[in-house]
């Protein structure tokens, strides 16, 4: 026998109360289904008097009779229960993807068209930052003029790279990113430094952005074989039969410029850290930032002054420039 009457108890009859033979819970504050099975299907054993919220129960208990939620009323109980927090995760999503939108719109408004043109990648600021590790000492391979030179590998395709990120504050230097992506966007020649694409945009600070992203050439330039300049490969002996073979690989590269080409162009910078050597000793001549073109073998007009006076590097200008 169980006696638990007038304990201020609250909340719902415990099934398990059943196997009891006498049961008082009399004067509590329980609510919710009265069970049929065991000592409550016994009205003579079990008292259940002033408890105002049970309901239901065998019918000699005489409690009133519990309310049926129809079937509708429970499906939007249901609903509300699971699409509340499925609307607001959606919105929530949605929210985010709006604002990644406007972010990338804003960015894009400030970014200038394809330099090279549509069939040619395009490579944003970021893939640049990560390729090089945010542009690191230890990725360096040189500077120059109008900008400094790293090695990289872009992540979309896992291809090693030399990205020139241009020095936009120095005189000259958008001049430069502009007459290489002309020079280079039409050419194609063994012998030419392959260009991969370029990127003009604006930095993370939101400041004007500009690269040209190279095949990689392994052997570095030809400055590094021919001169001690600290350089690990100078120790290395450049025969003869491979600096003939040099000599050939950049004279049909000129050949090609001069005479092949759709406009002739004028490379004006020849000079051994210009000529880049890939795996094979196979030399590739490069930088274009101040090469000249032609039409009908006349200089065009946009291009044959500089700002710098003379064009190319002391030591290797040629005669009558």
């Amino acid at each position: 026998m169980l006696s638990l009457s007038c304990n201020e108890l609250s909340g719902t009859i415990p099934e398990s109360l059943q196997h009891v033979s006498n049961l008082d819970l009399s004067h509590n504050h329980l609510q919710g289904v009265i069970p049929t099975k065991g000592v409550f299907s016994n009205a003579s054993s079990v008292s259940l008097d002033g408890n105002s919220e049970l309901c239901g129960g065998v019918s000699e208990l005489h409690m009133p009779p519990c309310p049926v939620a129809s079937r509708g009323s429970k499906i939007r109980y249901y609903l509300i229960r699971v699409l509340i927090p499925l609307f607001g995760f959606m919105s929530l999503i949605l929210l985010v993807y709006f604002l990644l939108l406007e972010r990338k719109m804003s960015r894009t408004r400030y970014e200038s068209q394809a330099p090279l043109g549509e069939h040619f990648p395009k490579v944003s600021y970021n893939d640049l930052v990560e390729a090089t590790k945010n542009f690191s000492e230890s990725n360096l391979l040189g500077k120059g003029s109008y900008g400094t030179v790293y090695k990289g590998k872009l992540v979309q395709n896992k291809m090693e790279v030399a990205v020139k990120v241009f020095n936009l504050e120095m005189r000259g230097a958008e001049r430069s990113f502009l007459s290489e992506c002309e020079a280079l966007r039409s050419v194609q020649h063994r012998n030419l430094l392959s260009i991969i694409t370029a990127c003009s945009t604006v930095d993370s600070n939101g400041s004007p952005f500009r690269a040209l992203i190279y095949e990689f050439m392994p052997k570095g330039n030809l400055d590094m074989w021919l001169h001690n300049n600290g350089h690990e490969t100078a120790q290395k002996h450049l025969g003869l039969s491979e600096r003939i073979d040099i000599a050939v690989n950049i004279g049909d590269a000129l050949d090609y410029l001069h005479n092949d080409s759709e406009n002739p162009i004028i490379h004006c910078d020849l000079k051994p850290s210009n000529i880049l050597l890939d795996d094979d000793m196979v030399a590739h001549l490069g930088d274009f930032g101040i090469a000249r073109f032609f039409l009908d073998s006349r200089p065009r007009p946009a291009d044959s002054t500089s700002s710098i006076g003379l064009k190319g590097t002391i030591g290797y200008i040629p005669p009558g420039t």
